[in-house]
């Protein structure tokens, strides 16, 4: 069952219903049972008591943790620490790929796992004493999917009441509505593109490779951002608040920037739990300690190589996170971290330059270069994701400098792709006014807008987003609508 299955509806309508039936106090229960019978019906009881096994796992090593670290045995809390975490680490990387465990969403309650050890072990949470509600942390249902990644620090509206609020209600049901026409009205188009060029590539070359590079971006963005908008929507219906993963990326100037707007909660957790850690070891300070001393680097330039070298595992761990096989180390990690290593390198000398061009960096036209740049270089890294091997890749690479078509923008073959011409334009339109939707968010929520209009104004947009998702909802030819991208990982 998936986000844009039908029945995965009827099941939520179900559950908002008794939830705000259930006695003040309780439904963090129902909550937690919603969500156990979520896992054992749509996916299997081997993945249920996988997930039972590595929840409560981590629940009782938390609390032996904290009881080792009040008494007399504090250096044996971090062997404890120790093996929680390779639990955890070898349920993301072994067994997630396994046949009987797949489709769980395990990297993502993994990781948030990991997470909630972590913090217990360097005292900044207490450990839950009650293991129902470890369970409902780890496997609230709509994270399941594709995330976002939360903490436990940050989900105490889990366990508190809430009364209904139609308000609420209907925000989350606006932003249900929205996520399903990111995904079934413009992902799906876009993916139809994108198969046909990447399908054929040696007779789709030159600008075809591009457009399926750039369109496949668009296409994971609506896929990725729609899921999220459907997981925070369902959570909104029930009174709880998600942390937001996607910050407008497409303006981002830099890759750095892009990976800090983009996958907002990944982004985070590994920068707190890996890259800030790795730089307080005292290998790093050694490090640092040999650069200034006997290299004589200056104080700021021993900083940042050392944050660059702490910045490697970082991306190995998003690389290997996206994928166990080698073109995800490569394309989602590595060409990822040397992209922002040489953009902090070379920094300091474009600026030279740009100044004794006369280029103005606030200027509109040098933001757009710089955007379109930064969107190419992460289309590349995204031809890995995409494509099945490395050597593949490259070959496609070749492919799309092997010659220079520019017509096939001006004689028709665009609508020779698998769309007619009246699905490009629909298509079109749809993304443009999700992009559109998503730039106007960053200076006043566009809901909040169409709340503050009259009632017939809010009605018709409601009319509109039920129609859209009807009418122009398509699956793509061996397109599986309910497949999200990311439920994969």
């Amino acid at each position: 069952m998936g986000l844009t299955d039908p029945g995965f509806y009827v099941c939520f309508a179900v559950t908002l219903i008794i939830y705000y039936f259930l006695p003040s106090g309780t439904q963090w229960m129902g909550l937690m049972t919603f969500s156990v019978l979520f896992i054992w019906l749509t996916a299997s009881w081997k993945k249920l008591v996988l997930f039972l096994v590595l929840v409560l796992l981590n629940h009782f090593c938390a609390i032996v943790i904290r009881r080792l670290r009040n008494g007399a045995m504090g250096k044996r809390a971090g062997a404890v620490y120790f093996a929680g975490i390779c639990a955890d680490f070898l349920s993301i990387f072994l067994v997630r790929d396994q046949e009987h465990f797949a489709l769980l969403g395990i990297s993502f309650f993994g990781i948030q796992l990991i997470s909630y050890l972590t913090d217990s072990y360097w005292e900044v949470v207490n450990p839950q004493t009650n293991p129902g509600k470890t369970i409902l942390f780890a496997g609230y249902y709509p994270l399941l999917f594709s995330g976002p990644i939360v903490r436990y620090g940050e989900m105490s509206s889990l366990y508190e009441s809430h009364s209904f609020d139609w308000n609420e209600t209907a925000f989350g049901m606006q932003r249900i509505l929205w996520g399903l026409i990111k995904k079934i009205v413009i992902s799906a188009r876009l993916a139809v593109i994108v198969n046909t060029i990447y399908n054929e590539p040696e007779r789709y070359v030159g600008l075809y490779i591009w457009i399926a590079a750039a369109l496949f971006m668009m296409q994971l963005y609506m896929d990725f951002s729609g899921c999220m908008d459907i997981v925070i929507g369902v959570s909104q219906c029930y009174g709880i608040r998600l942390p937001e993963n996607f910050k407008t990326p497409f303006l981002s100037q830099t890759v750095q920037e892009f990976w800090q707007r983009w996958h907002v909660t990944l982004g985070s957790w590994a920068r707190d739990y890996i890259m800030y850690p790795f730089l307080r070891t005292s290998g790093v300070r050694a490090v640092t300690g040999y650069l200034r001393g006997q290299l004589k680097v200056s104080k700021t330039g021993a900083k940042h190589i050392c944050s660059y070298f702490a910045m490697l595992p970082v991306w190995l761990f998003v690389g290997v996170w996206h994928g166990n096989a080698p073109k995800y180390a490569i394309g989602m990690g590595l060409w990822f971290w040397v992209c922002i290593v040489l953009e902090n390198i070379l920094s300091a000398p474009a600026e030279r330059i740009e100044t004794r061009l006369g280029f103005r960096t606030d200027a509109f036209s040098w933001r757009l270069f710089r955007r379109v740049r930064t969107f190419i270089l992460v289309a590349v890294g995204n031809m890995f994701f995409r494509l099945p091997t490395i050597k593949e890749t490259f070959h496609v690479l070749r492919l799309g400098v092997s010659e220079f078509n520019p017509w096939i923008f001006f004689d028709g073959s665009l609508f020779e792709l698998g769309l007619s011409r009246n699905n490009v334009l629909i298509m079109l339109l749809f993304l443009c006014l999700a992009l559109y939707i998503s730039y106007a968010d960053q200076e006043d929520c566009v809901r909040s807008r169409i709340a503050r209009q009259g009632i017939l104004f809010r009605q018709c947009i409601y009319v509109f987003l039920i129609w859209s998702v009807l009418v122009f909802g398509i699956y793509g030819p061996g397109y599986q609508i309910s497949d999200f991208i990311y439920e994969q990982f």
